[in-house]
């Protein structure tokens, strides 16, 4: 059974695996008038998709018809609250900074709010306080803080030797932290428009995660490159490292030597743990230990909640998958699927479907993680022994509803409710 698409005839087919009770309409593959690369987010209320384009710029897509609604440049950055934030440069030194609001019926997004900022420096990074009232603009040698609401600057933080070329607002709004071309980071009380403090985490490339929930601790990442051996010739390696350092005092709270993950309410951190097929979990606050989960990477962290997917082991020939709550580091719920190279790949937010993928992305597994049964599962026709981006970057809406993903330049969605409602799960209930 092919998927239903529009305008998608000439591109590699997908078939689905498991055809039975599958509602019309409940997976659709649109081509927009742009070619995809990935998925970034739905909407708030699902209805509109977040991508990124063939040629890197941000655009806008009717989660439905796949109708492009807005597109913005490469330079673009999705904010919390629906906004996306752009920036270009104009003659005699200005830099033109538009805040646009995607969210409201269809069709009226789009460029929104437009602030100028004089200087010859470069624009390097924008943030959004949390709240949305608050633009942060970082440039080679200054900050620019603008009240959204009066529509001027209300700071400006001159003479940065080192520059920002990435800034983030604390939770409560009043802390700004900048990240500058010397790898340092400051951090700024933007009552008082001053600097607080300035860190150092290393000598390599640094770049600013988020600030924990409560805004007591934030989390910093470096890649510095690693030197091979003397007759290496392969691609240049990197090591990475993840600092969370508290906000009050500067000390380090954890400083892992290598990726760790961020729970999607910013309020837990796992890194692997020190005996194979484990993994650690830290309160981020404080970064004490909270207890140790069974896992294999890779991990799937649910957006906006404090959940987490990640498999257990094999038992009598089953990979077997759990759902875990990390703050109350509880587990929620397990699946089991025939043991066959599936990983994680995504979390809905509610916890309830996980979306798994086998191999190089020749398949797509979609599993009622509540019922241990199988939603859907996606093929890609006649590549076998070829590797395919299908599914390397999932997202849900926020109420789990729907989950979209990009693949050979469209855009696939997945009406999660409806294979759900049509029973489809238990008619396909695994052991």
């Amino acid at each position: 059974m092919g998927v239903v698409g529009s305008g998608c005839a000439a591109l590699p087919p997908l078939t689905v695996l498991a055809p039975q009770a599958i509602p019309e309409g409940a997976v659709v593959r649109v081509q927009p008038e742009v070619a995809l690369s990935s998925v970034l987010a739905f909407s708030r209320d699902g209805r509109q998709v977040v991508c990124r384009t063939a040629d890197l710029d941000l655009c806008v897509l009717d989660a439905a018809t796949g109708k492009l609604v807005f597109e913005a440049a490469g330079t673009g950055t999705l904010a919390p609250g629906d906004r996306l934030l752009d920036h270009s440069p104009l003659p005699e030194g200005l830099h033109e900074i538009c805040v646009s609001d995607l969210s409201g019926e269809f069709g009226r997004a789009g460029r929104g709010a437009v602030f100028r900022w004089q200087g010859k420096a470069q624009v390097r990074a924008l943030a959004l306080s949390e709240d949305g009232l608050f633009l942060a603009a970082g440039s080679d040698n200054s900050i620019c803080v603008w009240d959204l609401q009066a529509g001027k600057p209300i700071r400006i933080l001159p003479d940065l030797k080192e520059g920002a070329h990435a800034v983030a607002f604390s939770p409560n709004g009043l802390i700004l932290a900048s990240v500058g071309n010397d790898g340092s980071v400051s951090l700024w009380d933007l009552a008082e428009a001053k600097r607080l403090r300035t860190l150092r985490v290393g000598d390599g490339e640094v770049s600013l995660e988020c600030f924990s929930a409560d805004g007591q601790a934030i989390v910093l990442r470096e890649r510095r490159m690693v030197a091979g051996p003397a007759d290496y010739r392969g691609p240049v390696r990197f090591a990475l490292r993840t600092v969370v350092v508290g906000v009050a005092g500067s000390e380090k709270l954890l400083d892992v030597p290598d990726y760790a993950w961020v729970s999607g309410d910013r309020k837990t951190l796992v890194r692997r743990g020190d005996v194979d097929g484990g993994a650690c979990v830290y309160d981020l606050s404080t970064g004490l230990e909270v207890g140790q989960i069974p896992a294999v990477e890779p991990l799937a962290m649910s957006r906006g909640t404090g959940l987490m997917a990640a498999c257990t082991g094999i038992s009598e020939g089953l990979r077997v998958f759990d759902v875990w709550d990390l703050r109350a580091m509880t587990r929620l719920a397990t699946s089991r699927v025939p043991e066959d190279s599936w990983y994680c790949r995504a979390l809905s937010p509610d916890g309830r479907t996980l979306a798994l993928k086998r191999g190089c992305g020749l398949r797509l597994c979609v599993m009622d993680v509540k019922r241990n049964a199988k939603l859907l599962e996606l093929a890609c026709a006649g590549r076998q022994g070829e590797r395919t981006a299908l599914g390397d970057q999932i997202v849900f809406s926020p109420d789990g509803a729907r989950m979209a993903t990009a693949y050979e330049g469209s855009l696939l969605i997945v009406d999660v409710e409806a294979l759900r409602a049509a029973g489809s799960a238990a008619d396909m209930a695994l052991p």
